[in-house]
């Protein structure tokens, strides 16, 4: 309800003591508006955007009833309170008007935050011009509300709910300030476990000059979130014209964001002091994607009214940023992350294009050079090989002996073959176990997951052989681009596992070196292999000198100089078809599985 009272004094000062920023989230000191300046934007432009943000009010604790201006006093219903409102004329009759924000009083069960019009002189009348997302859990959610002015006739709210236990959102609206507030761009933005912390800086200027306010939103996205080490703050804008036929979308953006991120990764990539900083700033870019784009897979910005999450098409502009990637990695001599880089450079939603391609094969023929297998074969075992399982790591069913012969495990037997012969002999080996176990023995990785709930990646042990509970461990890996959940989890990411000796275990997870420790509840990124020794069907060799690994354009075999090449065979066409690669001590042999068969080659030292 609305009371109007005329003659109040005093309100001035009071109001003006009232004035400081309130953060949107509880817990979390965040400065005004005004005094953030928009990532890219001009000086000249972040002191216009700045002229045009006016704060709202803050409402005194727990009002129920508030004067906020000569005569305006804002009542609010039994159980539930003010917390922001800002004071204007909106309707042009010359008599002060409030939109303000009510949440559920303290001592209240559930509800929602409202944004609420206040409509003073002759018209007095209050009602709700929209409401963020309901209270679920009594205890756990409290109301979070942000309120501020970002045009001559456009405001800018947020009405959230953050919850102890995740699943914190919150509703964004711009709303048109006239006699009838009406939305002009509303999104829900959804903040799961472990995500990123989202913000929203909104401009109301009028950038076509048709004499209505429009909307620009940057969005900015900030790192370090556990497990996810710290990373820089990234931002992308996304700009509607307000037009008489509805909302026009500036096709520009976010790509022109996230070309200047990438511009700007290029750019380091090619200086050794700051290419170790290019990967992170990559991975912030392409988390932002996925944070606005529909196509991105796990879109954190959903339209409520409309055509539900923003389309964005395919970017030019993360293909760069994955080349950045890859010439850093090259920059800094290294080959294994080089060639993991390559891997997703160019996967959709990036796009690929041929001089990209060529770059690409360009950069890593200086740290893996193409290299022709002086003899190779396809063999087919007597043992039919095992199968692999996509969701559980494994051992693959491949290894080396030390007479330089092929070991391949199948059916529970072990046959031997010479690479350079392609005879075959039985072994009196035993076959090695599937499992990726712990050297005790008693802990099993079951699997690594992107879970549909959450912004990392997640891998799960389980004891092996008794009861016990699985502990479950978050991986400083983001999901993929374009993944999507139709469950509680999508496709399994890519594994490779690599050694689980006495300082961990050594796995490659979406082409992520990573390294488990007993009893951690996270993951570590590695930033070389160590030296632990890979048990048989590992892709690294018994004394921990080799690796090999299959690529797009070859075998990447990397030797114990620590030196490596790419190593090609018409024998082993197409490389998409291998798995379990695996090589001996010096590097000279090589084998994988292909098609149910094993495919070997021999190289020159």
């Amino acid at each position: 309800m609305l009371a109007l009272s005329v003659g109040l004094t005093g309100c001035a000062k009071a109001c003006k003591n009232d004035r400081p920023y309130v953060p949107y989230k509880v817990g979390e000191e965040t400065g005004p508006a005004s005094a953030q300046a928009d990532a890219g934007a001009s000086p000249k432009e972040a002191k216009a955007k700045a002229a045009r943000v006016e704060p709202a009010l803050v409402a005194p604790s727990r009002a129920g009833s508030w004067a906020v201006a000569k005569g305006l006093v804002l009542t609010t219903p039994e159980g539930r309170e003010l917390a922001l409102a800002l004071v204007r004329d909106l309707d042009g009759d010359g008599e002060l008007d409030a939109l303000a924000v009510t949440r559920p009083a303290a001592t209240a069960t559930g509800g929602t935050v409202d944004l609420v019009m206040f409509r003073g002189g002759r018209r007095a009348d209050t009602f709700v011009v929209t409401s963020g997302p309901p209270l679920k859990e009594a205890g756990s959610c409290v109301p979070t509300a942000r309120l501020e002015a970002v045009g001559p006739r456009s405001a800018f709210a947020e009405l959230g709910v953050s919850c102890a236990r995740g699943g914190s959102s919150r509703l964004a609206v711009v709303v048109r300030l006239t006699a009838t507030p009406t939305l002009a761009f509303d999104v829900t933005v959804n903040d799961p476990p472990s995500a990123a912390k989202l913000t929203l800086e909104v401009d109301g200027a009028d950038r076509d000059g048709d004499g209505i306010d429009d909307v620009a939103v940057r969005v900015g996205l900030e790192g370090g979130a556990p497990p996810f080490e710290p990373a820089g703050k990234v931002t992308g804008g996304i700009v509607f014209f307000d037009r008489p036929a509805g909302a026009s979308r500036d096709p520009d953006e976010p790509e022109a964001s996230l070309r200047t991120l990438a511009q700007q990764a290029l750019t380091r990539a090619g200086r050794v002091k700051e290419a170790s900083s290019v990967a992170p700033a990559v991975h912030q870019a392409r988390a932002l994607y996925r944070a606005i784009c529909d196509e991105g897979g796990g879109p954190r910005l959903v339209k409520r009214s409309g055509a539900g999450a923003i389309g964005c098409g395919t970017s030019a502009a993360l293909e760069e940023a994955g080349v950045a990637e890859v010439r850093a990695a090259v920059v800094l001599g290294d080959a294994l992350r080089a060639v993991l880089a390559a891997q997703v450079a160019q996967l959709p939603p990036a796009k690929r294009t041929p001089a990209r391609t060529t770059e690409i094969q360009q950069l890593l023929g200086q740290v893996a050079p193409l290299l022709s297998a002086r003899s190779a074969r396809v063999h087919t075992p007597s043992v039919p090989l095992d199968r692999q399982k996509p969701r559980h790591p494994e051992w693959g069913p491949l290894t080396f002996d030390g007479a330089g012969r092929v070991l391949v495990r199948g059916g529970g037997r072990v046959v031997a073959i010479d690479p350079l012969a392609g005879e075959e002999t039985t072994s009196e080996v035993t076959a090695w176990p599937t499992p990726v176990l712990s050297p005790d023995g008693h802990a099993r990785w079951l699997e690594a997951y992107v879970p549909c709930d959450g912004a990392a990646l997640r891998a799960s042990f389980a004891p092996e052989g008794a009861e016990g509970d699985a502990r479950e461990v978050a991986l400083p890996v983001a999901p993929p681009l374009g993944a999507r959940c139709t469950g509680a989890r999508s496709e399994p990411p890519p594994v490779v596992p690599l050694a689980w000796g006495p300082r961990g275990l050594e796995a490659i997870v979406q082409g992520n070196l990573l390294l488990f420790r007993e009893g951690e509840a996270t993951a570590t990124l590695l930033a070389s292999p160590l030296d632990q020794g890979g048990p048989p069907g590992s892709a690294r060799s018994a004394g921990g000198a080799t690796l090999a690994l299959p690529t797009a354009a070859g075998v990447l075999v990397r030797g114990p100089s620590g030196k490596s090449a790419r190593v090609t065979a018409t024998e082993l066409e197409p490389y998409s078809e291998l798995r379990a690669c695996v090589a001996n001590e010096d590097g000279t042999r090589l084998a994988c599985v292909k098609s149910g068969k094993v495919a070997l080659a021999v190289v020159d030292r």
